[in-house]
């Protein structure tokens, strides 16, 4: 029973989820732009990506489901809620993001931030970092799901070209 207690503590001890994400907003605060994949197992049971711009900003992506939470804006450190369970991480995600030609795109809940469209982040290499760590079934559905489908609306077919 002592054995089983111990390894359960070492074992969540060793998650870094939020020494990570301390890590990642230093280097954003301190003006080092970075991409970090956390493999599942290392920390966590899924991969996540912080990431830190050198204009102060700094984000953790969830590969896998799109969403976005925002760790530093412009410089300042916000707040966030990241709870590192013994069994689980609960996160409240701020909202969704996608990378779309040279443009970083969010669509947030976050007071400051909104949504928008950002460039000058890293994109080239969070799609490379994307790639690397998504499932096969994410990286299938990139391939084969609709990213510039129309609603054929009434308006929209009557205003097409002949």
């Amino acid at each position: 029973m002592v054995f089983c207690l111990r390894e359960a503590t070492e074992a969540h001890q060793g998650r870094g989820l939020l020494p990570d994400l301390d890590a990642i907003v230093e280097a954003a605060l301190t003006g080092v732009a970075k991409v970090v994949d956390i493999e599942p197992g290392a920390s966590t049971s899924q991969p996540f990506i912080p990431m830190s711009t050198d204009d102060g900003d700094a984000w953790m992506l969830d590969p896998e489901g799109g969403r976005v939470l925002c760790l530093a804006w412009h410089g300042d450190r916000q707040s966030i809620s990241v709870r590192d369970l013994s069994a689980r991480i609960k996160i409240e995600w701020d909202g969704r993001f996608e990378l779309s030609g040279p443009f970083f795109i969010l669509s947030t809940e976050h007071p400051l931030v909104g949504s928008r469209h950002i460039r000058g982040y890293p994109v080239e290499e969070l799609h490379q970092v994307l790639e690397d760590v998504r499932s096969a079934d994410k990286r299938i559905e990139g391939i084969f799901a609709p990213h510039d489908d129309v609603e054929l609306t009434a308006d929209f077919i009557e205003n097409i070209p002949l």
